[in-house]
Formats: C-alpha cells, structure tokens, sequence
C-alpha cells in the first residue's frame, strides 16, 4: 500500500503542489488524472524517489519513505516505468529482462571469477524466467531484436516485463497508453488486469486515456492546480461538477469523457 499524506513541493517561489493525500490499496490498479499541469507528474516523481517532497510523508507498506531514491524503494518492491521508455536501446529484448533481478552473483567482480559455474547456473534460471514474462507479454517472438528497434507499444510492453522481472509487486505507471496503437494498448491492458487479478501486483497510474481509466482502475484521483481535486470511480467523477470545470478549463469543449 502505497499512502501520501500532506505532501508539498516548491521549487523556488514556485508551489507545484500542496497538501495532497492519497492513497493505492493494495491489490488495486489506482489512477490520477487531471488537465495538464496540475501537479500530477510532480507527485508521481516522489512517491517514485526521484524528488523529494519540501513537506509531507510518503509511506509504502507502512513504512515511511520519504525521501528515498528509486533505487532503494526498488529494493523494497516499489518500481515504476517511464512516459517515454528507457529502455537499454543496444542490448537485445531478452537481455533488457535479464538485468532488473536483484542479487545477481555475476554483478560482483571476484564472484565471476571465483563463482562461474554458479554465475552461470544462476544467469540459465533468470534467461528462463525473462523468457516466460516475454511469452506472457507476448515478446517472445522479438526476444534477439535489440530494444531500440522495438515499436512504442512494444518497448511499453518491454517496460513492464522489467518491472516483472525486478520482483516488485507495486508498480508505477507513468502514461502507459501514450505512443500505443489501440491492438497493443489491448494487450497491455489484458496484462495489467491479469497481472493484478492473478499474480497480485499493485498498479498506480497517470493516464489521460479516459476509457483506459475507466475499464482498469478502482478508484481515481483528479488533480488540478497543484492539489486532489476529487476521488472516486470513473462513473462518478463524470458527474461530478469540480471535475468538469477543471477539464472544461484546461480542454475547451472536451469533457473527461472523451479527453484522451
């Protein structure tokens, strides 16, 4: 579980978010959404690590993690993906899966030394767990492609069979539709809702494909001018008057309805 409690950030004279509080249950796939620049992408960065919070707590799994860096929040199951992916370009599909898992014995020098058989052992079990999550996501085919060669949808894809193959089970979804065909966003989809259902992962997301929202998230969170505007379901967050006016605001004529 994932809680945020009063959580401000300024940069300079600049507040870009205040007081907010949230929180993704465990076992949920949770959204945030809201017009641009409501603070959405600030708050993400710190429940992720990459900023710090000028107040407020962040706490994950009733510890406090205020402050800590991605790669300590990594250790503690918390891991996220990227708006546009960052994805190893040179190195092969299989080989971007084969990096995330923790406590590799060939990362330490003198163990690949002293250790080889084990180290090999051990990198046989991980190429063969990478190849499964690629299966599942439907990569397999791609496994020897190099990364960067992947099409956006397929590199979101290759994203989060990193997260998969970290062990983390809380994953923060940063735009996961954005640059994705509508055939591959159907696949993504199906595997986040699989990946929660049936392997227990938490999901966290900043979407603004609306009908994505609706069909995957429990609950949602609105921002808008730096704070939690409103929470609540997709179907009740369309009737909700706040929320209109802030989308009507940032969008002209687009309602969340059909904000995209």
């Amino acid at each position: 579980m994932i809680e945020v409690e009063g959580v401000s950030k300024r940069f300079g004279g600049f507040t870009a978010i205040r007081d907010c509080s949230l929180s993704v249950p465990a076992g949920s796939i949770t959204g945030l959404v809201g017009p641009n620049g409501a603070g959405k992408t600030t708050l993400f960065n710190i429940v992720g690590g990459a900023l710090a919070p000028s107040g407020g707590r962040v706490r994950f799994q009733g510890r406090d993690v205020t402050g800590l860096r991605p790669f300590e929040l990594a250790r503690l199951g918390l891991v996220r993906t990227f708006q546009i992916p960052q994805e190893f370009s040179t190195l092969t599909v299989l080989e971007n899966l084969m990096i995330p898992p923790p406590g590799q014995i060939g990362a330490r020098l003198w163990a690949a030394w002293t250790r080889w058989d084990a180290v090999q052992r051990q990198e046989a079990e991980i190429a063969a767990e990478a190849l499964e999550a690629l299966e599942f996501l439907g990569l397999s085919h791609l496994s020897q492609e190099r990364a960067g060669r992947l099409s956006g949808g397929q590199k979101k894809l290759l994203e989060l069979g990193r997260a998969m193959m970290s062990g983390a089970k809380t994953v923060l979804l940063d735009e996961p539709a954005a640059g994705v065909n509508r055939t591959l966003l159907k696949t993504l989809s199906a595997r986040l809702a699989q990946m929660r259902a049936e392997m227990g992962y938490s999901f966290f997301l900043i979407e603004h494909d609306m009908n994505l929202v609706a069909e995957l998230c429990d609950s949602v969170y609105v921002m808008a001018n730096g704070g939690v505007l409103a929470q609540g379901s997709m179907a009740e967050l369309r009737r909700d008057r706040r929320v209109l006016e802030a989308y009507l605001g940032e969008r002209g004529a687009a309602a969340p309805e059909a904000a995209s």
